[in-house]
C-alpha cells in the first residue's frame, strides 16, 4: 500500500500500489488511467494534482487545472482538496466547457453571441428550409430537427468545421444510424450542404453555438491567453468529453495530461480515441474496486453486460471489469402498488440507517431533476434533514447525512447507503423511444450505463424500489440471483 489521503467523508485511506503506479508515473506527456466503478480514478487524479502542486514553492497559480464532469463534481472535488491541504484553491477545477467559454470570452467574443438551444432549433429548422429552396426537396432534408440537430452537433463534436469537407467525406466514419438513414457518398455530400447552410445562419446572425468554442480554440491556439494554459492538465470522467474537447484540451497543457476514464460509464455517447488525438500516451489500468462491494457490482455488471456486443471494435472502447474483494448483502428490490406506500417504506428504511449511524452518507438518487424536489419534501414530511445536490446548490459533499441527487450529477460521488426510488419504465430508460434500431440501440447503452453509475455509487448497501406494474424493462436483464426481492404486493394473512 502506499501514501495517505483523506477521501470525501474524511476518513484516511490508503493508496493501493497500482494507484501509486499512476500517481508516481514518469514518461510520455499523456497518461490515460483507465478502471471500473469504485477503482479510485477521481482520487488518483486529485492526489496527483496535490503531488503536482508541491513541485512548486512558489508561483502556483495557473500551474495545475483539473476538468471534470459537471458543476456539482466541480464543487465536491474542490472540497475534496481543500480537505487534503489546498485550502488557498490553487488547483484549478471547472468543467471544459466553462474554460473555453472563458478562453474565447477573453478573446472579446460577447457572451450574447452563444445561441441557447431554443434559437439553435430555429436556425437547423432554418437550414433545412434553405436547403430545400436551394436543392430541391431531398430525403435527407425531411428528416426532423432533432435528426438534424443531433447531426450537426455530432460533426462539431468530431472537430468538422466547413473548411472539412474532405475529411467529413473520406476519413469520418459516422456510427450509430440505423438503416434507414445510412448516408451513401452522394447524401454524405447533402449532409455537409445542409450543415454548411446552419453555419452560414450562425455567420449571418454573428452567433456561434457552444459546440464551436473547442473548434475554435484547437484552430487557433496561438491566441490562447497564457493566463489560461496549465502546466498540468487532469481530466477526470473523459469518456464523456468529445474529440474537439479533448483536442482543445490539449492546447491547454504546458508539460502534461493526466486523464481517467470508464467507457462503462458513458452517458452522452461521446466517441474519441487516442489515434484520432494524434497522440503518443501510455495507459494504465486500476483494479480491484474499493468503492462498493462484491454483491453490489454484481448487479450493476448484470445489467451493463448487455452493452459488451454494441461497443465498438477499438481498443479505447474495451469494457474493463474488475471483481470488488469486498462482501457484503446482496441488494434489496422492493415493489408497491403505489408510490405512497414506496415513499413509507423509503423513509423507514432511512430512518432505520440513520438510527444505526448517523455519520455516515446517504443517497437518494433521482432519474430526472423534477424528482430532487419531490423527494426533499419526503424527508421533509418525514423531519429528516438533508441536502440537494445540484449544479449550482449550496452543499457539502463532505459532511453525512441524506444527500439528494441526480442519477447524471452523482457520477463521480459516492455514499455509504444509496435507495433508488422509482426504478419504473420512464425513468430507467427514460421515455424516450427512438424509431430507428440503431438509435435504439445507442440510447439503451446510455440508459444501461446510467443505471450502472446509480448503483455502483454505493459502498455498503443498495436498495431500489419501484411500482410494481410501472417497473422498469430493466429487470428483465438483471439477474435475479443478485438482489433480495421484497413484494409489497403480496397480500398476507
Amino acid at each position: 500500500m502506499g501514501e495517505k489521503f483523506l477521501n470525501v467523508y474524511n476518513k484516511t485511506i490508503e493508496m493501493t500500489d497500482a494507484q501509486m503506479d499512476c500517481i508516481d508515473y514518469v514518461g510520455e506527456k499523456v497518461l490515460m488511467v483507465k478502471g471500473a466503478a469504485g477503482t479510485g480514478k477521481s482520487a488518483v487524479i486529485q492526489y496527483k494534482a496535490l503531488k503536482y502542486l508541491e513541485e512548486y514553492e512558489a508561483g502556483k497559480n495557473n500551474k495545475v487545472i483539473i476538468f471534470t464532469y459537471n458543476k456539482s463534481l466541480v464543487r465536491a472535488t474542490k472540497q475534496i482538496l481543500s480537505l487534503n491541504g489546498d485550502k488557498s484553491g490553487y488547483i484549478k477545477v471547472t468543467t471544459p466547457n466553462a474554460h473555453f467559454e472563458n478562453i474565447c470570452l477573453a478573446l472579446k467574443l460577447d457572451r450574447n453571441s452563444i445561441c441557447d438551444q431554443e434559437t439553435k432549433r430555429r436556425f437547423v429548422r432554418e437550414a433545412l428550409q434553405e436547403h430545400k429552396e436551394a436543392a430541391g426537396v431531398h430525403r435527407l432534408n425531411r428528416l426532423s430537427t432533432d435528426f438534424w440537430e443531433d447531426e450537426i452537433r455530432w460533426m462539431k463534436e468530431s472537430n468538422v468545421t466547413t473548411n472539412d469537407k474532405e475529411y467529413y467525406l473520406k476519413k469520418l466514419k459516422r456510427p450509430g444510424r440505423g438503416t434507414n438513414v445510412v448516408f451513401s457518398d452522394e447524401e454524405k455530400e447533402v449532409a455537409f450542404d445542409i450543415f454548411s447552410c446552419y453555419m452560414n445562419i450562425l455567420r449571418r446572425k454573428k452567433m456561434v453555438d457552444w459546440e464551436d468554442l473547442p473548434l475554435y480554440i484547437i484552430r487557433h491556439p496561438e491566441r490562447i491567453p497564457e493566463s489560461f494554459k496549465y502546466d498540468h492538465v487532469l481530466i477526470d470522467e473523459a469518456q464523456d468529453l468529445s474529440l474537439a474537447q479533448m483536442m482543445a484540451a490539449m492546447m491547454i497543457y504546458k508539460k502534461d495530461m493526466f486523464v481517467a476514464l470508464d467507457i462503462n460509464q458513458r452517458l452522452y455517447g461521446k466517441h474519441w480515441t487516442t489515434k484520432q488525438l494524434g497522440i503518443s500516451s501510455t495507459t494504465k489500468k486500476l483494479e480491484a474496486p474499493m468503492r462498493t462491494t462484491m454483491q453490489i457490482e454484481a448487479l450493476a455488471e448484470s445489467l451493463r453486460a448487455k452493452n459488451d456486443d454494441d461497443f465498438m471494435d477499438d481498443e479505447d472502447d474495451i469494457s474493463l471489469r474488475e471483481i470488488p474483494k469486498m462482501l457484503g448483502t446482496p441488494p434489496t428490490v422492493a415493489m408497491f402498488n403505489s408510490l405512497q406506500e414506496e415513499k413509507e417504506y423509503v423513509i423507514r428504511i432511512i430512518r432505520a440507517w440513520l438510527k444505526e449511524s448517523d455519520e455516515i452518507s446517504i443517497g437518494i438518487l433521482a432519474a430526472k431533476k423534477t424528482q430532487l424536489d419531490v423527494y426533499a419534501s419526503w424527508m421533509t414530511d418525514a423531519g429528516i434533514p438533508k441536502e440537494i445536490i445540484k449544479r449550482d446548490g449550496d452543499f457539502d459533499i463532505t459532511k453525512p447525512g441524506v444527500k439528494i441527487v441526480t442519477t447524471h450529477s452523482a457520477k463521480g460521488m459516492e455514499f455509504f447507503r444509496v435507495i433508488i426510488p422509482q426504478f419504473n419504465e420512464g425513468n430507467f430508460p427514460y421515455g424516450y423511444s427512438p424509431k430507428l434500431e440503431d438509435e435504439k440501440r445507442e440510447f439503451l447503452i446510455k440508459e444501461r450505463n446510467r443505471a450502472y453509475v446509480a448503483m455502483t455509487r454505493a459502498r455498503v448497501t443498495l436498495n431500489i424500489t419501484c411500482n410494481k406494474n410501472k417497473k422498469s424493462r430493466f429487470f428483465d436483464s438483471m439477474d435475479r440471483r443478485c438482489y433480495d426481492l421484497e413484494d409489497m404486493t403480496i397480500q398476507t394473512d
